[in-house]
This record gives structure tokens, sequence and C-alpha cells, in this order.
């Protein structure tokens, strides 16, 4: 997974409106096509399928409380990366995940379990906001990292798409100028 070009793309008639063009980072063919065994496979056909920076779908997040850090790891002092790939659907609901790469399963299955309680903005607002002109039943499909580290002895968990949102100054763009 040594590859961390952001994927942007919308696919089955989806078209993106000017707001999403700021947020796309970069047009990357071969890794959506990598991304094509995962869970764009398995919504294909029945959904179109919206894909995006991971800024973008968390920027969409209007709940997404973060994973604790698993006792067991902070006192093994084990730390790393996880990243899942998530389906959110029109209704703004995480309808399904994947563990794409993990440190340990005892993160991975945190991270999961705190992605069930994720609400995003429905397909309805991302057309209202402009981000989406249109896009009938989308399934939003992405991925997330999030970084397990150790600092003072202290378990952290951050959201790295967040934490690149904060580094960028970036809009939100839900919020009227």
């Amino acid at each position: 997974m040594g590859n961390r070009t952001r994927v942007a793309h919308a696919e089955s008639g989806c078209r993106r409106g000017p707001g999403l063009v700021a947020l796309i980072l970069a047009l990357c063919p071969a890794c959506g096509a990598a991304q094509e065994a995962g869970l764009a496979a398995k919504y294909q056909g029945a959904h179109n399928i919206l894909r995006g920076g991971p800024e973008l779908l968390r920027l969409n997040a209007i709940y997404a409380p973060l994973p604790g850090y698993p006792s067991p790891l902070l006192l093994a002092g084990k730390h790393g990366l996880v990243v899942i790939e998530v389906a959110v659907s029109a209704a703004g609901r995480v309808v399904d995940s994947r563990i794409l790469e993990t440190f340990d399963n005892l993160a991975a299955k945190e991270v999961i379990s705190k992605l069930k309680a994720w609400r995003f903005h429905t397909e309805q607002e991302m057309i209202a906001a402009r981000i989406i002109v249109q896009c009938r039943d989308c399934v939003r499909i992405n991925r997330l990292a999030f970084d397990f580290r150790i600092e003072q002895g202290k378990g952290t968990v951050v959201d790295l798409a967040d934490e690149e949102i904060r580094q960028r100054h970036m809009a939100d763009p839900f919020k009227s100028n």
C-alpha cells in the first residue's frame, strides 16, 4: 500500500459540480482500476458510484467520532496505520467497509466500529451545496486512514484526512461564504 495517490473520479454518469473540482488532488486511472476489486465491484450495477479524495469525504462528515486507542495496543507499544475503504449511502450512512491496511486487527476493528456511527451529508445536501450536480442513489466509496500514535506514553488516533484539511485550510463546501 505504498501508493498514497489520492483518487478522484466519478463513474456511472455522476456529474461533479464546480465545488468538487477545487478539492480533487489528482486523477489516477491505475489507482481507480485497483479499487475495482473492492467495494466498487460489489456496488457496481446496483448503484452509481461517486469517488473523490479522502478530504472531500471527510468534509462531508457531519458526525465523525474518532476511534479509541485499544489499551492492549498501547500497553504493548504498538502503533501504526489503519486504512479502511468505506461505502456511504445516499442517505449519508456508512453501509459497508473493509480493511485495506492495518498494523493490528484490534485497531482495525475499533475503526470499523466507530465508522458505523459516522454520519455524512445526504445526496440532496450535496446537490444543494453544488458538490455534485446530479447522481441518483449514489454510493460514495472512498478510503480513510487513521494513524495510531503514541506520544509521551499516551495513545492518540489521528484522522489523516481531517489533519490534511486543517493543514491546508480547506473550506467547508457546505457552509455559505
